[in-house]
């Protein structure tokens, strides 16, 4: 099948790992969208992490971005005989005005929890977060976060870090880490690692720290468990509905520092880390970009 994504090129984002996961089941992907180049999180990484688009514009980044549907389509047709049977929005902030009807499009947000997906209608909506935006539409669909299994795998390493958490360092996070670091517990976090960094990182730790904006479901909850960690986790809400159990799967604190300061403590000291770990790890396949991409294809065409 052709699909056609649009999302803006970041060296990492959830439209990336779809398109991966798209052309691991054997699908003929194009992509447009801004590129980014080598900058994400107000930083600059190494230029190997650069993504192109088979198709883009000039425009602001950082804003609502529209892309004409029918010239991006009369394009792909022009310039290399191509026209989509599906196309897939990856983006809260991109997206393709001037809509035609023939090809089916849809939406595949990771961000409804804090973006809003408003700016057209599609053929179905396909979103992370089951109390999230728009999810009361009747052509919504949940479908939550997921990893790559390429990316995201346990290397079998020596796990000589207690806690990680490597994210963009929004001030509850910090709060968190300072609280441990203040009570002994060897947690390093940071941000800017991407790809097999990140990846190799979190072979390094024994539990992983997940602090989320509100409650939502994670990527780095999914890929966290796919690379063998003991995921720690301030109470997801969608976590029951994915079938993953808490204190089984991965373990809960209350979202406070001191919160999460004790749930470490009493892992590491039981050893409890090491069970928790293991099973969250076969919890989580089926759990891959490859299965939602299947979900989704097989909602919209049957």
């Amino acid at each position: 099948m052709n699909i056609l994504l649009a999302f803006k090129h970041f060296p990492v984002s959830s439209g990336r790992y779809i398109q991966r996961a798209l052309t691991r089941i054997g699908h003929n992907v194009m992509t447009c969208g801004h590129e980014i180049g080598n900058k994400i999180w107000n930083i600059v990484v190494d230029d190997k992490y650069i993504h192109r688009a088979n198709y883009t514009e000039p425009g602001n980044i950082w804003y609502d971005s529209p892309y004409d549907e029918q010239v991006v389509l009369a394009a792909f047709k022009r310039d290399a005989n191509w026209t989509p049977d599906l196309i897939i929005t990856a983006d809260s902030t991109l997206y393709l005005s001037n809509p035609q009807d023939k090809i089916p499009h849809v939406v595949w947000g990771a961000d409804n929890h804090v973006r809003f997906y408003n700016q057209r209608n599609y053929y179905k909506m396909f979103f992370a977060h089951s109390w999230g935006a728009r999810m009361t539409e009747p052509n919504a669909v949940w479908l939550p976060a997921a990893y790559d299994p390429e990316v995201h795998v346990d290397m079998g390493w020596e796990r000589d870090i207690d806690v990680g958490m490597m994210g963009v360092t929004y001030q509850n996070r910090v709060d968190v880490i300072n609280a441990m670091d203040a009570e002994g517990i060897d947690i390093k976090g940071g941000m800017g690692l991407l790809w097999e960094q990140y990846n190799g990182f979190y072979n390094h730790c024994k539990i992983a720290l997940v602090r989320s904006i509100d409650g939502d479901l994670t990527q780095r909850f999914f890929e966290n468990m796919a690379q063998g960690c003991c995921v720690l986790a301030d109470k997801p809400k969608d976590a029951d509905k994915a079938g993953v159990c808490a204190g089984v799967d991965y373990w809960t604190y209350d979202g406070t520092p001191e919160g999460a300061v004790r749930e470490a403590k009493f892992l590491l000291e039981s050893e409890c880390w090491r069970d928790i770990a293991a099973n969250g790890k076969r919890k989580v396949i089926g759990y891959e970009w490859d299965a939602r991409a299947t979900q989704l294809l097989k909602e919209v065409f049957g």
